[in-house]
């Protein structure tokens, strides 16, 4: 599947893929359903989507409780689960029962309906990038991180730190595993030098971006 990210409520319904796209590498969590955006949910509801989205759609109920609510008495915070789930699915529409699931005291969301900028991150983190079909899902995947993992909406969620540094670090590895796959080509050189002014403490890029163009023989700042 090829992934685009950064949607807009123009886009024409994709035909192929998910029916639903959870974006997270972005300010707040964004969803889009048969290639529209749509409202995504808010405050637990979307905790809960993070937090299972960086989890590769797996959580532990019990890990979601403490996460969510570490001080609640255990019958309470099961209700307010529930309650969160339901808000969620309603969120993620159709037939989300199935969508999102809780079994056996797990959460799990259904990879072949559902799926994310994260996961495909994950998943071009261990692809080659020689073939132009890698090279253009990468592109469009990068295009469209414009922020770590919901660094607005959940600003001050310590909770998430070593998941944001994680996934940081995937894209920087991403990013660089691109200029070294195609150092000469235009798009590609777009596409970092924008990731690197949205992520200026990332002095990788920076670094990725000088040593390919000396690579191809290109004058780096021209590139820009």
């Amino acid at each position: 599947m090829l992934f685009r990210s950064g949607f807009d409520d123009t886009d024409a319904p994709q035909a192929t893929g998910p029916e639903v796209v959870i974006e997270v590498l972005r300010p707040e969590v964004r969803l889009v359903r048969n290639g529209r955006a749509v409202s995504p949910p808010s405050g637990h509801a979307a905790r809960l989507l993070v937090r299972l989205v960086s989890r590769d759609g797996v959580l532990a109920a019990d890990a979601a409780i403490d996460d969510l609510w570490p001080d609640a008495p255990p019958s309470a915070a099961r209700n307010r689960l529930h309650q969160v789930l339901h808000r969620t699915r309603r969120a993620l529409g159709g037939d989300a029962d199935g969508m999102l699931t809780l079994t056996d005291g797990v959460l799990r969301l259904d990879s072949s309906r559902c799926g994310s900028d994260v996961g495909e991150l994950k998943a071009l983190g261990s692809l080659t990038l020689d073939d132009p079909l890698g090279r253009a899902r990468a592109c469009a995947l990068l295009d469209g991180v414009t922020s770590s993992l919901c660094a607005a909406q959940f600003a001050y969620d310590e909770a998430l730190d070593d998941d944001r540094w994680d996934l940081d670090r995937r894209v920087v590895e991403l990013a660089v595993a691109l200029l070294d796959a195609a150092p000469d080509d235009a798009e590609t050189r777009r596409v970092v030098w924008g990731l690197w002014d949205r992520f200026p403490e990332q002095f990788a890029l920076g670094e990725a971006l000088e040593h390919s163009a000396r690579t191809a023989g290109l004058d780096h700042e021209a590139t820009r």
